[in-house]
């Protein structure tokens, strides 16, 4: 018998609980899926800019250590076009803009 009433009463708590958030506006869940995708967007597009600094940093590095290369072997002209091409890649990251034009172009 305690079965019983335990049993009815977690159906009407159950069945309470569901009622009243069946009358929630269905404008709540809507603006929690839009909230929710805008949360999506924003954390893409920060990791997008941290990886476009961290790629313009291995260009830097890059840069200097061709630049170094070219100082061993005594190309001065060289190890200063690879150093300005460091440079460049870091006051694009001073800036806050880690997109970097292809040096190649």
């Amino acid at each position: 018998m305690l079965r019983f009433i335990g049993l009815l009463m977690l159906l009407a708590l159950s069945f309470g609980f569901g009622y009243l958030w069946g009358k929630q506006p269905a404008n709540n869940l809507e603006q929690t899926v839009r909230n929710f995708s805008r949360n999506v967007v924003d954390t893409t597009l920060g990791i997008e800019r941290d990886l476009h600094r961290r790629q313009s940093l291995v260009d830097a590095k890059s840069s200097v250590v061709q630049a170094k290369a070219d100082l061993y072997n005594k190309n001065t002209a060289d190890a200063t076009k690879e150093l300005a091409l460091a440079l460049e890649s870091l006051e694009l990251i001073a800036r806050g803009n880690g997109k970097q034009a292809d040096p190649n172009a």
